[in-house]
């Protein structure tokens, strides 16, 4: 009885636990826009379980509330049929 975030949030989790099982501990982690189900809480943990592991992390997310510490952000603007980094 899941939502779909809590669903994506669990996926996501469940993919480190493997990479971490592994001992897989450095290297990139890219997250797509699907974490836009995610509601800000469920973000918010998601980026604090990412700052706690050795991962460096993209997430690609639609209008993200911007006040998380310690996180460098890339706004892109398209206008024009162009995208713009602003």
């Amino acid at each position: 009885q899941c939502s779909s975030g809590q669903k994506t949030f669990l996926g996501a989790i469940f993919k480190l636990g493997i990479l971490l099982h592994r001992g897989d501990t450095s290297g990139i982690v890219l997250v797509d826009e699907g974490f836009g189900s995610l509601d800000e809480i469920n973000l918010r943990k998601f980026i604090d379980i990412l700052k706690s592991l050795s991962y460096q992390a993209f997430l690609i997310y639609q209008n993200s509330p911007q006040d998380f510490q310690d996180v460098n952000y890339l706004t892109i603007e398209r206008k024009n049929g162009e995208s713009h980094v602003a």
